[in-house]
């Protein structure tokens, strides 16, 4: 596992409150790294967040990684990303709600690496959801909330 600082810093946040999700591209799989953020005010005022310790894992397990849907709370779609280790041959995306329902399933592509994939929510009443990742080695599970 390889440790290393990649600072995000002056980032100034929109004054509507948030929440603010950063996503970086450039983590590579199987890495760690250490974030330290600092937040600017709109009136230059700064506050420091973190550090705060963020692992990407690597596709060369046996374990599928689903990582946190967004937007969540989403409004009009959902976008999950997911990566499959190299033994996958069959996968699958199914939401459900909390009572258990199946309310879609997507069939996806079983090739191995990061991919993506978003959901039209607009047929989702308001409430919490939950996708689950199926490959033919193992499953994860992610929860997120629909809101109008």
């Amino acid at each position: 596992r390889y440790a290393g600082v990649h600072p995000v810093t002056e980032l100034p946040l929109p004054a509507d409150g948030g929440p603010y999700e950063l996503l970086d591209t450039a983590l590579e799989p199987g890495q760690t790294w250490e974030y330290t953020l600092k937040a600017i005010r709109g009136d230059g005022i700064t506050h420091p967040y973190g550090p705060i310790e963020v692992f990407s894992p690597g596709n060369e397990g046996a374990s599928p990684f689903l990582a946190v849907p967004y937007p969540n709370p989403a409004v009009n779609s959902i976008t999950l990303e997911y990566e499959l280790p190299s033994s996958t041959t069959t996968a699958g995306i199914t939401v459900y709600d909390l009572s258990g329902r199946r309310i879609s399933t997507e069939a996806l592509d079983p090739t191995p690496g990061r991919h993506s994939l978003t959901l039209s929510t607009d047929s989702y009443p308001p409430g919490v959801y939950l996708a689950r990742l199926d490959t033919n080695t193992a499953s994860a599970t992610r929860r997120f909330v629909i809101s109008r």
